[in-house]
C-alpha cells in the first residue's frame, strides 16, 4: 500500500509523516513490510486514496469508502471508468503487446483501474 501510493499518488513517507505525524522511520519499517497496527491503518486511512487502503482488506473481500457528496463524484466516477475502457480498448487491440489477447501485465494494469473505478463507484449513493 505504501509503495503505491508513492509509485501512484507521490505519497512519499515525508508527505505521509506530514498529513499523520508518524515518524518516517516507522513508516519506512512498514514499507519494508513489518506487521503494521491497526491504530497505524486508520491514521493513513485519512491520507492514503481509498483504493489503496481497500487492498489491506482484499483477502476478507471488504472496501474502504470515503463519504463524500456532490456532483464531483459522479465525475471522477465517470474518468475512472473512461480510463479503463481506454485501458482494456488499448489490450484488446491487435496492436498490443499480446494482440486481442490480454496479457498478465495488461491484466494487472486493467485490475488497478478497476479498483479505482470500484472505490469511485461506490461514492454514488
Amino acid at each position: 500500500m505504501l509503495r503505491l501510493a508513492e509509485r501512484d499518488y507521490g505519497l512519499t513517507l515525508a508527505a505521509l509523516k506530514a498529513e499523520t505525524g508518524i515518524p518516517k522511520e516507522t513508516l519506512a519499517s512498514w514499507k519494508r513490510d513489518v506487521a503494521m497496527p491497526a491504530w497505524a491503518l486508520v491514521a493513513l486511512s485519512r491520507a492514503i486514496p481509498d483504493e489503496l487502503v481497500s487492498l489491506m482488506f482484499e483477502p476478507a473481500g471488504k472496501v474502504v469508502s470515503s463519504i463524500e457528496a456532490g456532483d464531483e463524484v459522479l465525475d471522477d466516477l465517470a474518468e475512472e471508468a473512461a480510463e479503463y475502457v481506454a485501458e482494456y480498448t488499448r489490450a484488446r487491440s491487435p496492436n498490443s503487446p499480446g494482440g486481442a489477447q490480454i496479457i498478465p501485465m495488461e491484466r494487472a494494469k486493467l485490475s488497478e483501474t478497476a479498483r479505482r473505478v470500484g472505490a469511485k463507484a461506490r461514492l454514488v449513493r
